[in-house]
């Protein structure tokens, strides 16, 4: 029997078998070939239709409220969620883009106030999950006032 060195240190990612280990993320912004092609095929259709492809840069330029809002890459866009490890997360996995209830959610904030219940379906979480968010978000709102100084009135 061989005897080891208390001083020597064995890496664990060594110790781990390689399908135990988490895989790394892909690079972003890589294209295989196959969704290049498809992506081209894609933007020739579109071209042929005669769609407008480029995105509205401000809320003037969006769609009507009556039509769903066809730039899945907005960042107001409702049907997918970017988590805080970077993800993307589809809110409806189950519906097509068209079929979801409020595609904007600038749209749905020019409603006026609404409830938990309310908000839950629109972003397909739970009412407790819409809670927390509004939590979270209020803590930060108020976080950001304490940090700015406090302005005196002129007389």
């Amino acid at each position: 029997m061989a005897a080891v060195a208390a001083d020597v240190l064995i890496p664990a990612a060594n110790l781990t078998p390689r399908w135990r280990r988490p895989r790394r993320p892909a690079p972003l912004g890589k294209l295989t070939d196959a969704e290049r092609r498809e992506l081209e095929e894609i933007e020739s259709e579109l071209d042929a239709l005669g769609v407008d492809r480029t995105r509205p840069r401000t809320r003037a330029g969006c769609p009507p409220d009556d039509e769903p809002c066809p730039w899945i890459g907005c960042r107001h866009h409702a049907a997918i969620e970017i988590t805080t490890t970077g993800a993307v997360r589809l809110r409806f996995p189950h519906l097509d883009i068209l079929d979801i209830p409020q595609t904007c959610t600038l749209r749905a904030a020019n409603a006026g106030g609404m409830s938990l219940d309310e908000v839950a379906p629109l972003l397909n979480v739970s009412r407790a999950q819409v809670g927390l968010d509004e939590h979270r978000a209020l803590a930060k709102v108020r976080e950001g006032l304490e940090r700015q100084p406090r302005r005196t009135p002129k007389r």
